[in-house]
């Protein structure tokens, strides 16, 4: 999924065309994220990794940086400024305008979706983590968040980044607005699909969780672990 959004047609026509924009957008915040996390590669790597990589992890996850990365709360307000901090505020326009601005924007929705999707999916985290209610309540957060960005595409008269956009003469985008439309319509379709999974994965793991006993591999007892074999 992330190559599909950096390096096929949508990495080539997301600068271009806007509707692509947005596609691009919403996978790498919230398809790519979601994916990831799920995978657990952090929790493999401290289950297999050796000593000396067991700590440097351990390190890093329990730095004071990290710890406020996956703060939902700074994480969504962090989301909500990707959204809503570029695009009515005109700094979009000066973004899509420096290719390296582009890609360092990119590069932001991708971490603040990881950083969003990590406390709320995560298999488990350094100390007490998200209450179940904690993590359905920060899922309908971001959809309500895209929802609501969506709508203010929608009800705009004028296109985003207008004098670029129209520059560029695109004779297979004959109509910015509509363009602008029809990205806010994918946005919305492609932000709310992995919130769904997100949901279908949240409400299996708590099924199993009460159908088995506690698995004794946690990530507090891997951190507990790391932390005696290299003392």
């Amino acid at each position: 999924m992330l190559l599909v959004a950096t390096s096929s047609g949508v990495g080539t026509y997301g600068p271009a065309v806007f509707s692509v924009h947005m596609v691009q957008h919403m996978l790498l915040a919230t398809f790519v994220p979601v994916f990831l996390v799920l995978g657990h590669g952090v929790t493999m790597a401290l289950q297999v990794a050796p000593d000396r990589l067991v700590q440097r992890l351990v390190s890093l996850l329990d730095a004071p940086a990290v710890r406020l990365a996956r703060n939902p709360a700074i994480a969504w307000v962090a989301v909500a400024a990707t959204l809503f901090g570029l695009y009515p505020t005109g700094l979009f326009d000066v973004i899509v305008q420096q290719h390296w601005a582009h890609l360092a924007m990119d590069a932001a929705f991708f971490l603040t979706g990881l950083a969003l999707f990590w406390p709320v999916l995560g298999h488990s985290l350094p100390g007490r983590g998200l209450p179940a209610i904690g993590r359905i309540v920060m899922v309908f957060a971001v959809m309500a968040l895209h929802a609501a960005f969506s709508t203010w595409l929608l009800s705009r008269a004028t296109p985003v980044a207008a004098g670029f956009y129209g520059s560029l003469r695109l004779p297979f985008v004959p109509n910015l607005l509509a363009d602008q439309r029809l990205g806010a319509v994918l946005a919305w379709i492609l932000g709310e699909v992995p919130i769904v999974l997100a949901v279908l994965a949240l409400v299996l793991r708590w099924t199993r969780a009460d159908r088995s006993p506690p698995e004794p591999e946690t990530w507090p007892s891997l951190l507990a672990e790391g932390s005696c074999r290299v003392s």
